[in-house]
């Protein structure tokens, strides 16, 4: 199976900035901000 190296690394960022994101709403969520 041939795997696109871009496309393998742009998923991988795509996870890393959906997890960041998720983190941030989380701490917004339990941080509103003033």
């Amino acid at each position: 199976v041939f795997v696109d190296p871009i496309l393998t690394s742009n998923s991988s960022l795509s996870l890393i900035l959906i997890k960041k994101g998720f983190h941030s709403y989380k701490t917004w969520l339990f941080r509103p901000p003033k």
